[in-house]
């Protein structure tokens, strides 16, 4: 059975929506709106890049020329060759697409070609295989049937549409670009999964055959000599705090909710949960996993019925509480004390977390502000070097 699918123009007016749909990499499973998707590989991260996209399309004279040019700031599945994604649809009129998102110069500017007569991306068949699609129609798949797409093929694919589009005779080809020799970066695929009355699933993907680890060298607005250099490298390295893309750190900007939950969530080593439902919080990302995770436990709570509110900052006190409660859960001795009459400000501890802080500053979770360190802030916020530098010390030392 085939259906009409979504024009490419389409997808552009709505990749401000699409990149919040971006699944992170998982071996768990995740349940979306029309499918069940699932991505696993060896080695995976998935950094938020910005990525710089030029649209191809054919002119008067069939040859595909140059449309617009546009940036979408997006994650990105970074994963090893031996990667597959399970999509299983969950009801009718499903289709998958793969567009090939090639560097074809080395600019690191990805080409989309967008063709109506002679396509330029690929299908899932029903029969589950990766072929061409014909003129302007998908196949829709059977509900209920796991559909798999593996590294290789995709790799086989992506790299036969790198080589169309610099061959001079190739229905592809791209006249005002020189190829350069194809290497892991210059690929992304884009895998849409789409069914009717429901928003496109895209997820992005770059296959290595060693995923590259992110170095804190990378990060413009991390300095060699900043005080939470090491701190910073430290969580990046474990996986522990994700950089806001892949060269920014924001280690000035202040810490969430969501922060704080997904970290947890890292640490515990991403357990399978029930997700919950929260109207603030996509269920096409990781994060409601982690939210999940953290309220099923008790470490954190929700805002209300209905809201998590993930973007929200938390305090000092607050972070404290939700470390205590979890060192507690995972065995770890909790009686050494700080006396918190030493602080100046000691007074505006809430009495439900002076347990907590105690704790926290006796462990060197927290440390005193202002002279002598005579302050300890407890409803003040904590920058993300900051609790770097908590998660570095709990991680590295607390739970050790």
């Amino acid at each position: 059975m085939n259906r009409h699918s979504k024009h490419i123009f389409h997808l552009f007016t709505t990749f401000a929506l699409a990149a919040s749909l971006i699944c992170s990499i998982s071996a768990e499973t995740t349940q979306e709106n029309c499918a069940t998707v699932s991505i696993a590989a060896g080695m995976t991260d998935f950094p938020k890049l910005a990525l710089d996209l030029t649209l191809y399309q054919r002119d008067e004279t069939n040859t595909f020329a140059q449309l617009k040019e546009m940036e979408l700031i997006t994650s990105v599945n970074r994963v090893s060759k031996d990667v597959e994604i399970h999509i299983t649809p969950e009801m009718e009129d499903v289709s998958i697409r793969v567009d090939y998102l090639t560097d074809l110069d080395g600019d690191n500017c990805y080409e989309l070609l967008d063709s109506e007569s002679i396509p330029a991306h690929d299908m899932v068949t029903s029969s589950g295989t990766l072929v061409s699609a014909s003129g302007d129609t998908m196949d829709t798949l059977e509900v209920g049937t796991s559909y798999t797409l593996t590294g290789q093929e995709l790799i086989s694919r992506g790299t036969q549409a790198f080589s169309d589009r610099g061959r001079q005779y190739s229905p592809h080809y791209l006249p005002d670009l020189t190829p350069q020799q194809l290497n892991d970066y210059a690929l992304i695929y884009m895998i849409t999964v789409s069914c009717e009355g429901q928003e496109d699933l895209c997820y992005y993907l770059q296959i290595f055959e060693q995923v590259p680890s992110i170095s804190t060298s990378e990060f413009l607005d991390v300095d060699a000599d900043a005080w939470y250099y090491q701190a910073v490298d430290y969580v990046t390295s474990n996986g522990l705090v994700p950089p806001t893309s892949r060269t920014t750190f924001a280690p000035e900007e202040t810490t969430t909710r969501s922060m704080v939950a997904e970290s947890l969530y890292c640490i515990a080593g991403k357990p399978t949960v029930s997700p919950l439902s929260f109207e603030d919080v996509s269920s096409q990302t990781e994060l409601v996993n982690a939210v999940s995770w953290a309220v099923h436990s008790g470490f954190m709570s929700n805002t209300d019925t209905t809201h998590f509110s993930p973007d929200n900052p938390m305090t000092r006190q607050e972070v404290a509480l939700v470390l205590y409660q979890y060192v507690k859960a995972q065995g770890v001795d909790t009686r050494n004390w700080t006396d918190l009459y030493v602080y100046e400000d000691s007074s505006s501890i809430a009495e439900w977390a002076k347990p907590a802080m105690q704790w926290a500053i006796s462990a060197g979770l927290l440390n005193g502000h202002g002279t002598h360190q005579a302050q300890i802030d407890p409803t003040g916020t904590l920058t993300r070097a900051e609790f770097s530098d908590i998660i570095r010390v709990l991680h590295s030392s607390v739970l050790k």
